[in-house]
Order: C-alpha cells, then structure tokens, then sequence
C-alpha cells in the first residue's frame, strides 16, 4: 500500500515541504488577502486548504490551480 502512495502522490523528495503553506498567515501572504478574507475563502471551500491537526496547510501548486481555473473560465 505505502508504494502504491507513494507512487500516487508522485513528489520529489524535498519538494513537498517547499509546497506547503503553514498556517492562515503564509496562505494569507501567499495569496496576497488580509487573513480575514483568507479565513473567508477557506471557509466558503473557494481554496483548496486543509488541516493537520488544528493547524491549516494549503499546497501552494493546488492554490495555484484553483485560481488558473477561475481565471480561465473553468470554475463557477
């Protein structure tokens, strides 16, 4: 099972960790909102955010994506 995770998520090594946003402030910073509107987003599910244990982390590469999708007309 674990190769078959692995193989899923296909990440090199190192490059995980560069993708990760830590918290509302670097996704805030990230996407250059007040935190406010960031809590906004993340909590109508317009970003693609999640949480490890109490704490939010984004991907930088779905953030990303989800807004190439608005910006090309493929999101509502």
């Amino acid at each position: 099972m674990t190769d078959n995770v692995n193989a899923s998520i296909n990440v090199e090594a190192g490059s995980l960790s560069d993708d990760l946003l830590w918290g509302i402030d670097e996704i805030a910073d990230f996407i250059g909102q007040p935190r406010r509107q960031t809590f906004h987003l993340i909590e109508t599910g317009q970003l693609p955010v999640g949480r490890a244990g109490k704490r939010l982390v984004g991907s930088r590469a779905k953030i990303r994506a989800r807004f190439e999708a608005i910006f090309s007309g493929e999101a509502a």
